[in-house]
Parts: structure tokens; sequence; C-alpha cells
């Protein structure tokens, strides 16, 4: 059988829409975007791993522009979910969950999760890692 490689980028461009309106949808209560509870997560999963994480560490990790990370960070910072601080280097201030932050981490985490459920629900368990393995390979083909 042969398919057309727009068709592809067809429903790959569906999937990453529809996932980021539910994903939209269900932050908003939590007053945050899809991209703001992207940058918790960063920072969360690197303090898990007493790793530091700075401004241009989220720019290289999202692969967005220096000024859309500011964005993201001042209205975090706004809500009172992160702070900076200065580390060893005071040019590059370090980004950290609050309290605030840690719990609303923990909510949207069942929010991504019933997100992640939503997307393979009518998938076998194999299905599921063969779909995960083709997403991976597909991330490695772009770097």
């Amino acid at each position: 059988m042969k398919t057309d490689s727009y068709e592809y980028v067809q429903n790959i461009i569906k999937v990453v829409h529809r996932l980021k309106v539910h994903l939209d949808n269900v932050l908003a209560p939590y007053g945050i975007t899809g991209q703001q509870a992207r940058v918790l997560e960063l920072i969360y999963a690197h303090s898990q791993n007493t790793q530091v994480v700075c401004h241009k560490d989220i720019e290289e990790m999202l692969g967005l522009r220096a000024s859309s990370v500011s964005s993201l960070i001042q209205g975090l910072e706004k809500r009172g979910l992160i702070l900076r601080r200065s580390g060893s280097d005071a040019r590059r201030k370090q980004l950290e969950l609050t309290e605030k932050g840690a719990l609303l981490h923990t909510e949207m985490w069942t929010v991504f999760t019933q997100a992640q459920d939503s997307i393979v629900r009518a998938m076998s368990e194999e299905e599921k890692k063969t779909f995960l393995s083709l997403l991976k390979r597909a991330v490695d083909n772009f770097e």
C-alpha cells in the first residue's frame, strides 16, 4: 500500500493541533498554557536530578526563541509558580519551582497522563511500544 508522504504530515499536524487545543482547554482553569506547563515540567524534572535549569536551557530543550522563553518565564513568575535565583554565574539565573509551582505540577501530571491515555487508548500494549519507538525515531530524524 503506497501512502502519500503528505498524508503523514497531515495526520501529525492534526494530532499536534488537537493535543494543543485539548491541553490548553484542560489547563485553562489553572491559568497556564500547554507551553508554560512544558516549562514547569522541565524545571521539575531537572530538580529531581539535582540539576539546574536556566533560561538558555529552556530555549534549547523546547527549540524556542529567547523572547518566547522570556515571555513564558515571566508569566510563570508573575503567577508565583517559579523563581529566578542567581547561581555561581550571575549572568545565568537559575529557575526553580515555588511550592505553588510544585503543587501545580502534581495536578498537571494527572492532566498529561489523561491526555496520553486518550491518544493510545485503542492501542494494544505492543502497539503502544511501537508507537512510542516510532515517535522517538521521528524526533531523532530532526536532530
